[in-house]
């Protein structure tokens, strides 16, 4: 129920089997704890996530009790509340966590067997996070060696861990490694999937990213602006790869200097993700930040003080998702209100940025 995402009916079912476990012998009960950890998984999947964590602290507590210390049941439960703390930006709190999932897991499994390649690939989006660029690529790559020995070569999943790692590489700066890597994610796709699937739109959204940073603008041009016309083809309205590939198109234009083009694009997925994500949502801050920029770029300052201070305003809603956007935000802000020659405010929002860039952990 919950993978359909049918979630009134699981989290019903969930405490419906709960309640029913508390009538149980007293002792150890695994589970009573995995409906704990069904209620939890459907809080974090509404996104209410402080709900969500005192459930699955208490139905990791009971698998501690109830199941051996490296039993793989337990590496679920511990992996499921590490997720939730990362989502929360604790990564501190985190990181230990997914390593003990790990060290579970690698002792019950077989060196290759997913659910390691699973863990690896969480363990590598909190390094992203943490900004461990090198930890997360060499993450990356035991993941995609990983799926190199399980899979036959050309699988999805191949593609999929070679797109992770480009990411990982384009932003520790490797850029020719990370060309490489999204390359051949590409090939992968184009050759293992339907031509209307979404994931060839997304490499080639990626590849010309990389691309553009390399500067091969001319080369990156035909990729971007496939991926943005695949999605409009393929995808349903509103879809939120779409405002993706928009945003990619539209750093493209801006770095060609085809400003009016960028801001088009800019705006254009900024109104998708106002339609599909919740206000604080980090994709929508990015997306206003996103036009903030090409506004500054063309020296239009009013109109990206009005812009930014629309982005802190969404980050304001829910300001543990996103801190970097926010900070960008308040930079960008100051930087619009210095191009119109209020100092004084400028600096005031400088220093605002910097204390919002004190307080954030890590």
């Amino acid at each position: 129920l919950t993978l359909a995402n049918k979630l009134d009916q699981a989290e019903s079912s969930f405490r419906e089997s709960y309640a029913i476990r508390q009538n149980a012998p007293a002792g150890p009960d695994p589970l009573a704890a995995a409906s704990l950890r069904g209620i939890a998984g459907v809080m974090r999947q509404r996104g209410r996530f402080r709900e969500a964590e005192p459930l699955l602290r208490q139905a990791l507590a009971g698998y501690r009790q109830a199941l051996p210390p490296m039993d793989p049941g337990l590496a679920e439960c511990v992996g499921d509340l590490g997720l939730l703390l990362e989502y929360q930006g604790r990564l501190a709190e985190a990181e230990p966590l997914l390593l003990e999932a790990l060290e579970i897991n690698r002792a019950a499994y077989p060196p290759h067997h997913p659910q390691i390649s699973a863990d690896l690939n969480n363990l590598a989006l909190l390094q992203m996070a943490q900004q461990r660029f090198g930890d997360a690529e060499a993450s990356y790559a035991q993941v995609l060696a990983n799926l190199r020995i399980t899979n036959p070569p050309g699988h999805p999943d191949i593609a999929l861990a070679l797109d992770n790692l480009a990411e990982a590489q384009w932003t520790a700066g490797k850029l020719e490694q990370a060309a490489a890597s999204a390359r051949e994610g590409l090939e992968i796709r184009k050759a293992a999937l339907p031509p209307e699937h979404p994931d060839i739109a997304m490499s080639m959204a990626h590849l010309a990213m990389v691309l553009k940073d390399l500067g091969k603008l001319a080369e990156a041009d035909p990729l971007a602006t496939e991926a943005v016309d695949r999605c409009k083809k393929y995808l349903a309205p509103g879809d939120p790869k779409t405002a993706n590939a928009l945003a990619g198109l539209a750093e493209l234009r801006q770095a060609q200097g085809r400003m009016t083009e960028a801001e088009a694009f800019a705006r254009e997925s900024l109104a998708l993700y106002e339609q599909f994500a919740p206000q604080g949502h980090a994709g929508r801050v990015a997306a206003g930040n996103r036009l903030g920029g090409i506004l500054l770029d063309a020296r239009r300052f009013p109109d990206a003080e009005a812009i930014f201070r629309k982005s802190l305003a969404a980050a304001a809603m829910n300001p543990e998702q996103d801190p970097p956007g926010e900070i960008l935000a308040q930079l960008g802000l100051a930087l619009a209100i210095a191009g119109q020659h209020r100092h004084a405010e400028a600096e005031a929002a400088l220093l605002d940025a910097e204390r919002r860039l004190a307080a954030v952990p890590n």
